[in-house]
């Protein structure tokens, strides 16, 4: 039987390295809030699946950016890489950010047509709060 564990804010205040859009290159972010969803199935001997999932809310420590990170790795997706006695496997880590700080993005031409409630959803663009439009 899968056996899945749910903790939150593990990650509260670590610092990451991520991508910001604002400032165009990778740079420190700050933990504000996470996620940590792991699972596991297996037998008394051996592990047959296995994943770990982060999902956490993420500001740049430069441009003060908020922005949305998810991570994912499982124990079916490995490399191998050169270690000190030889190949070594290392389990791969798939991230996401959101808004994709890569992409630039465009403002709804339309919004005026949404209710008020998601009119103030769709200003909201995670930006440095010091800087002037």
């Amino acid at each position: 039987m899968p056996r899945v564990t749910l903790e939150k804010d593990k990650t509260l205040n670590n610092i990451v390295d991520a991508p910001c859009g604002e400032c165009k290159r990778s740079t420190k972010h700050k933990v504000l809030a996470s996620i940590d969803l792991s699972g596991r199935e297996e037998t008394e001997e051996t592990l047959i699946y296995g994943w770990d999932n982060e999902y956490q809310i993420i500001q740049c420590q430069g441009c003060e950016t908020i922005m949305f990170r998810q991570s994912h790795m499982n124990s079916e997706d490995m490399e191998h890489v050169a270690g000190p006695t030889g190949w070594e496997a290392d389990y791969v880590t798939f991230e996401d950010y959101f808004p994709n700080p890569e992409k630039s993005r465009t403002g709804l031409s339309d919004d005026h047509l949404l209710p008020e409630k998601l009119q103030r959803i769709g200003d909201f663009q995670p930006s440095c709060p010091n800087k002037t439009v």
